[in-house]
């Protein structure tokens, strides 16, 4: 019987230099806004050239993980998690135009599991939030611009008040499906289907019923999907 033996995993000298700046901002328990060590320091001590480290440097700060300050040197950044999901995928679905659509179906059960979060957690002075931008998005139904603006924000609150994890990656998925909002409502501007189940959805929340919430939720995204599949 012969046996499978996995290759080693190869790594770079630049992936180990990155993980060891991971290592050493959960060491010192560094906090954004904190400065890390000068480029001299941190080459000597991960014992690379300064070349590799600058290379680990520039990815971290590609990711939003570090910023470089030219002349006052590298200051941890406070790291903003949709922005570093929304760039890949906006590349992904730019080189396939079905990634859109399974995007949408993600959407659906990620925002569906989010607003029941929510409605477990929401306080007092969120539903008061969620019920102001429900009316402006009423009087601003058929602005396309503020429409989707304000839609987008109801699910952001929505989201921030269930789990904040979710909420960065729901944020990201609005970041990217922007372009293909804008093109739905361009003509008419929110549809009538979309102002009613957010009224639902707030209602709701309002009650604390994480099976209605969850239940129109997915009405309005299944609703937003079709005209996406129709065009």
């Amino acid at each position: 019987m012969q046996t499978q033996i996995k290759p080693i995993k190869k790594t770079t000298v630049v992936e180990q230099a990155i993980e060891s700046l991971y290592d050493l901002v959960r060491s010192q328990n560094l906090k954004p806004g904190d400065r890390l060590p000068t480029e001299r320091d941190l080459s000597e001590a991960l014992n690379i050239s300064r070349s590799s480290l600058r290379e680990a440097i520039r990815v971290m700060d590609m990711m939003g993980i570090v910023e470089v300050e030219h002349g006052h040197g590298i200051r941890l950044s406070g790291l903003n998690l949709s922005q570093s999901i929304s760039k890949p995928l906006n590349f992904l679905i730019a080189t396939d135009s079905n990634m859109l659509l399974e995007l949408y179906e993600f959407r659906k059960l990620i925002e569906v599991e989010s607003v029941k979060t929510a409605a477990l957690k929401i306080t007092d002075v969120e539903i008061k939030e969620l019920k102001k931008l429900y009316s402006e998005l009423k009087n601003y139904q058929h602005d396309r611009n503020l429409g989707i603006e304000l839609e987008i924000k109801i699910h952001e609150t929505i989201a921030k008040a269930g789990n904040k994890i979710m909420s960065e990656v729901i944020m990201a998925i609005h970041d990217v499906m922007k372009v293909s909002r804008e093109s739905t409502v361009a003509a008419v501007g929110v549809s009538d289907h979309t102002i009613k189940m957010h009224g639902k959805i707030i209602e709701a929340l309002e009650n604390r019923d994480p099976d209605s919430a969850a239940k129109y939720m997915l009405s309005h995204v299944e609703s937003v999907y079709s005209r996406i599949t129709e065009e």
